[in-house]
């Protein structure tokens, strides 16, 4: 185990290595976007800036290939404050998983001038690799200094990268050392999902895996016209401060916590948001929610349906559906009390497993009609065409016993 003792940069022992290509953004100094090739530091644009910002957060650089933030401290703490501090911003202590993430890494600490190791996210582990990063991912990526990894025994073991010209790898050090050290998260991801159709599935982002902290993810649910939408929440693992909200039409129907038990939502109209609000207190290490939601037509005992803007003109092009629904041993009454349209090419049509019950176009209908059918379920159907438009329809309809 290594005790860290402060060499100043000037020594030869910490020669800057040269790490191969890599690009980052710093989303906090005006020198945003870095590619060092072959030990060449070439300096880019500030363009980026809100790029890295965007996608990390202010003070932090993003990999655009691994699309990872990285936050560099240089406060020198012990690994148990080093680790605390990176969950607080929504992080964990830095891990590596391949040679591509190491030397962007390296990159990074190249642009910090380190002279002392800085702590990663290693423990040691009981079970093969051995070693496991802070998230519970084995470590099947290494790099130890001089190839070789140290004893697995000590449970409480810490971890710290040197990265001098002599020694550039990992190592162990006391876990009350002082050390500066490297954060990790993923970067924001703002999912926006759009789903239509009558049955599916959502899930919270990386389901199973843990769930990305302080990110917003939205998803849209929108079944056929007439139908409504029973969402189901299956499976709720999420933090005490992350919040699922259920929205139809502008409105808030319904608030999932972590309190929350496995339950159904039933929207009111034919679509759904469902916007998941992560915190950053989870820290990735929840692994979040399942949904499944089905269309269906609600059951009713009455109602109306009208052509658009009745009693004003309807509009060209439409083209809409109505459900009814009534309860078993119902039939239904429809009474249509006035209509007017273009003849021929708008119309209404009233259908049930019994077949076409009504069809209606034209100026010369006659109201105010009453049909009944002992079927539990009717569609309605209006249709216009490009041109000349007219009042329309008005009509009602009730669930009548059929006994």
């Amino acid at each position: 185990m290594l005790m860290i003792t402060r060499k100043t940069e000037q020594s030869p022992l910490f020669k800057r290595w040269r790490p191969p290509c890599s690009r980052f953004f710093n989303s906090s100094s005006f020198l945003s976007c870095i590619s060092s090739c072959n030990g060449v530091a070439l300096l880019k644009s500030s363009s980026n800036i809100v790029e890295a910002t965007s996608a990390c957060g202010e003070g932090w650089f993003y990999s655009l290939e691994l699309n990872e933030c990285y936050y560099v401290s240089r406060n020198d703490s012990t690994f148990e404050n080093a680790k605390s501090f990176c969950q607080d911003i929504s992080g964990n202590l830095v891990s590596i998983y391949s040679d591509v993430e190491y030397y962007t890494v390296s990159a990074f600490i190249e642009q910090q001038d380190f002279v002392e190791p800085f702590w990663i996210g290693l423990r040691t582990y009981v079970y093969s690799p051995y070693f496991r990063w802070l998230d519970n991912t084995n470590a099947n990526y290494t790099h130890w200094i001089n190839g070789t990894a140290p004893s697995h025994n000590d449970s409480n073991a810490c971890f710290a990268w040197s990265k001098t010209f002599a020694n550039n790898g990992w190592l162990q050090v006391d876990c009350q050392n002082p050390l500066p050290y490297i954060c990790k998260r993923h970067a924001k991801v703002d999912t926006d999902v759009y789903i239509n159709g009558t049955s599916g599935s959502i899930q919270s982002p990386n389901y199973p895996a843990p769930y990305y902290a302080n990110s917003i993810s939205q998803y849209t649910i929108e079944v056929p016209e007439g139908y409504v939408i029973d969402l189901f929440f299956d499976f709720i693992a999420i933090d005490y401060y992350s919040k699922i909200y259920v929205i139809d039409n502008g409105t808030v129907i319904d608030t999932i916590t972590s309190q929350s038990r496995r339950h159904s939502v039933e929207s009111y109209s034919n679509e759904l948001l469902v916007e998941f609000h992560a915190s950053k207190e989870g820290n990735e290490r929840y692994i979040g929610w399942t949904a499944n939601f089905n269309a269906f037509v609600p059951i009713t005992m009455q109602g109306s349906f009208n052509s658009p803007n009745y009693p004003n003109n309807y509009d060209i092009f439409e083209s809409i559906t109505k459900l009814v629904h009534v309860p078993e041993s119902y039939g239904i009454i429809i009474n249509v009390w006035d209509f007017i349209s273009e003849q021929n090419y708008d119309y209404l049509s009233i259908t049930t497993d019994e077949g076409r019950l009504l069809y209606l176009t034209g100026t010369n209908v006659v109201t105010p009609i009453t049909i009944r059918t002992n079927s539990t379920e009717a569609t309605l159907f209006w249709q216009s065409d490009q041109s000349n438009v007219y009042r329309g329809f008005n009509l009602t309809y009730v669930a009548d016993p059929n006994w």
